[in-house]
């Protein structure tokens, strides 16, 4: 995806204390995109007082980078302070597929199957990937979109928590 052309729809997260949810773009606002990104920028305003620490599946590479230059471009000075990370021994970003060892491009499938964690129900159909996002939510099946997100998440969740518990400090 071109992190300049493409689209955000949907963010999902998982809260310290296992709150989880998905933030998903209204397409019946003039500027979906903004609007989503004004709320994730409320969020970490109301959210930042812990510290936010954020947990993914190249969320180093891909969803920080992307999310920072959405936020520069709403005027989300939180967010963008938020989600700038510009050492790779930054603590307030742990990026599951860095972690794991031997294979920079590891799939998050992948690294579940091979731990033997089942996928939560959601993105049941073979094929799907994220670069049809946006299709699908043009399409109006927003709904399906939150689930598949919420899936993402708690997958993701699952391989941290295993990382973690053998030894992990973030």
């Amino acid at each position: 995806l071109d992190p300049h052309r493409a689209v955000v729809v949907a963010i999902g997260c998982e809260v310290h204390g296992g709150r989880k949810g998905c933030m998903l773009a209204d397409p019946a606002v003039a500027d979906p995109e903004r609007e989503l990104f004004q709320r994730l920028e409320l969020w970490v305003k109301a959210n930042n007082h812990t510290g936010i620490r954020w947990v993914g599946h190249n969320i180093a590479g891909f969803d920080l980078p992307m999310i920072f230059k959405r936020a520069v471009k709403y005027g989300c000075s939180a967010l963008a302070r938020a989600t700038f990370i510009s050492k790779p021994w930054d603590t307030r970003a742990a990026d599951t597929m860095l972690m794991w060892p031997g294979s920079k491009w590891s799939k998050l499938d992948d690294i579940a199957e091979f731990l033997g964690i089942e996928r939560p129900p959601g993105w049941e159909n073979e094929g799907n990937h994220g670069d049809q996002v946006l299709a699908l939510w043009e399409a109006g099946y927003t709904e399906q979109i939150g689930i598949a997100c919420m899936s993402d998440v708690e997958l993701t969740t699952e391989i941290a928590r295993r990382l973690r518990s053998v030894g992990g400090t973030w």
